[in-house]
């Protein structure tokens, strides 16, 4: 029987919610845009993390759960397989180490609401798992991370102190005697150069200073959102609105529901292209050359990263709508197809087609070894990691060009750096 949503998935938002203070802190008019936009649908990669939450859940609560278990969430359906249990186990494996090093379960779950504190705004969250240590007073917060492709870092991230001020105002302890509050992020699918498990410990002195910056920061928020409706339909104003509490970034932009009806992003997209819009149609500037030097070249690749995302987000704008009924003049919702499959079940298949072409098991059969990734997901990821190691390696295929603050792989010399002293000049484009 399938799990129905709950936990996660069931977490009632505050105005700020912890998931959301990273990008509120950076972006503080983000709150209020969200509010009048249609936001996307849940994405496949935040069910999968949904799913592994409750299932973690599930096992710290001392409930077994196998493979093929099901889990519901808003839009998708998973099948517990050996991945999401490695997750799980690499995040309850952690909990069990701590346990013998003397603390205990607090709460598995736990909403918290931060409204004692009077922040102007409503603001909370739920943390997965709280943990005390009485002897050395410390309180720790440890929060599944399961995405593959964003890097979370530890060391003065907002959203997991947020977490450690919401776990400290719900202990119930009299008297509570914590000295130090700990934040640890578990991302099992990610590779950091801290490791998959890293943590910050501030003492408790720190994180109430900490405090006085998240009460400006909310106070911000709060006005914005205010200000918000009063502009939202008057040019001057909105313009006025956008410059001051809208803030594009890579990092609160990257999962941003409102991404793609953001004021900021497009306006930045158009200033970037050259472009403007009237009554006649959009329009571009004279082509400005831009010089083949490394500084031309890495700006045109800055602004090229702001387009793209822009685009993206405003295409998954589009489609929501169209999805939903609305119908634009010159773009139109058609069915998307898929490979083509079988009708009948691939059991029954080579019989169906033998019957009808006679042909031989080489024509009819690929046979082939199954990539390590396939073979973890046969038999699990710490069984080819724990046995195969010496078995498996990592090619190096060739090179790629990314922005250094998403990667912790080292940077590797380019072929002028390895053949030559001097590295050789690029030409600026002006023929000097």
């Amino acid at each position: 029987m399938a799990n129905k949503k709950k936990g996660h998935s069931a977490r009632a938002h505050a105005q700020w919610s912890a998931s959301s203070t990273e990008r509120n802190w950076l972006c503080p008019g983000n709150i209020a845009l969200i509010r009048d936009v249609m936001t996307p649908p849940e994405s496949k990669a935040a069910a999968w993390g949904t799913a592994c939450h409750e299932l973690t859940e599930k096992v710290l609560k001392g409930d077994t759960v196998e493979t093929g278990e099901v889990f519901e969430t808003e839009r998708h359906v998973f099948y517990v397989d050996q991945e999401m249990l490695e997750v799980s186990r690499v995040y309850t494996d952690y909990i069990k180490a701590r346990l013998n090093e003397g603390y205990f379960v607090y709460a598995v779950e736990q909403n918290f609401s931060l409204d004692s504190l009077g922040l102007g705004m409503e603001a909370g969250g739920t943390s997965d798992t709280v943990l005390y240590n009485p002897t050395i007073e410390d309180l720790e917060v440890v929060d599944l991370k399961t995405g593959k492709g964003h890097v979370v870092e530890a060391k003065g991230n907002p959203q997991e102190r947020f977490y450690g001020l919401g776990a400290l105002l719900q202990m119930d302890l009299d008297p509570t005697p914590v000295a130090t509050v700990t934040t640890t992020i578990v991302q099992p699918r990610a590779q950091h150069r801290d490791g998959i498990i890293r943590s910050e410990t501030l003492p408790l002195a720190a994180l109430m200073d900490w405090v006085i910056d998240l009460d400006q920061k909310i106070r911000t928020a709060a006005t914005a959102l205010k200000l918000y409706q009063q502009a939202r339909d008057n040019t001057v104003a909105m313009d006025a609105w956008v410059d001051t509490y809208l803030n594009p970034g890579e990092t609160q932009c990257t999962f941003c529901p409102a991404a793609g009806a953001c004021p900021a992003l497009r306006r930045n997209a158009m200033a970037i292209s050259g472009a403007w819009q009237d009554d006649s149609g959009i329009h571009f500037k004279s082509n400005q050359f831009a010089q083949n030097s490394v500084e031309g070249v890495e700006a045109d690749l800055d602004m090229l990263e702001t387009l793209e995302a822009w685009i993206r987000e405003r295409r998954a704008l589009a489609h929501e709508m169209a999805a939903q009924g609305y119908q634009f003049d010159h773009h139109t919702l058609v069915e998307k197809i898929g490979n083509r499959r079988y009708t009948l079940p691939d059991s029954e298949m080579p019989k169906a087609i033998r019957a009808i072409i006679p042909i031989s098991d080489e024509q009819l059969f690929d046979k082939k070894l199954k990539s390590p990734a396939g073979l973890e997901r046969s038999i699990g990821k710490g069984t080819v990691r724990d046995f195969l190691a010496d078995l498996i390696h990592r090619p190096v295929t060739g090179t790629d060009l990314i922005r250094s603050s998403q990667t912790t792989r080292e940077t590797v010399p380019s072929l002028v750096d390895r053949f030559f002293v001097e590295p050789m000049e690029v030409s600026d484009g002006t023929g000097e």
